[in-house]
């Protein structure tokens, strides 16, 4: 990415205004709840995954957490990686397309449409945010298990490779929406709108 297309990671996740300080506290906030989230759904995890395994009655919500990331599980972050990443190709190498709506493009106004581009940036912008906070946590995951199997717990062993592909899938999916956030931003700069 050339530094015309570059934005700053704290503007697409909405920290771009505001003292230093508050934007330091609400990432450390993000990350520190991000951590907290991924332990206990791995205390959870660990839970039910010896309730099933002792053979106790559990319910559907519980196996699905005792049972913990799979294979197919691990795949939902890397489609969607594959799919901002081509939306990132798609918008690097053809014109900004007006955003989908309810009326036809040859209804709306230039106000409608520049207004409707605004709007899907700021919803690829709050995505991203989304995505990266869920990122967060299942790499806060990876390392619960791995804490865990370090002091010899290995009742969640089976679930480990799929946790580290769920989250490497989740990581590289942000990355690829934060290039398509800042490739957006900057076609819109182009255009005058931001």
């Amino acid at each position: 990415m050339s530094d015309a297309t570059r934005r700053p990671l704290t503007d697409l996740v909405f920290l771009r205004h505001g003292p230093p300080l508050l934007r330091a506290v609400t990432v450390t906030a993000v990350a520190v709840a991000a951590g907290l989230a991924g332990s206990e759904i791995v205390h959870l995890q660990d839970h039910f995954a010896a309730r099933l395994q002792a053979g106790a009655p559990v319910t559907s919500i519980g196996t699905l957490l005792g049972r913990g990331s799979s294979p197919a599980s691990a795949v939902a972050g890397w489609v969607a990686a594959l799919l901002f990443g081509l939306a990132v190709l798609r918008l690097r190498r053809g014109q900004l397309e007006p955003s989908a709506g309810i009326r036809p493009v040859e209804a709306q106004s230039v106000r409608d449409l520049r207004r409707g581009l605004r709007r899907e940036y700021l919803a690829i912008r709050m995505a991203l945010a989304i995505v990266l906070i869920i990122a967060a946590i299942d790499a806060a995951r990876v390392i619960s298990i791995a804490v865990l199997l370090r002091r010899g717990d290995h009742l969640l062993s089976g679930s480990f490779a799929s946790t580290v592909a769920e989250a490497a899938g989740l990581a590289t999916a942000a990355l690829m929406l934060a290039a398509w956030a800042s490739t957006f931003a900057h076609r819109l700069e182009e255009l005058g709108l931001l």
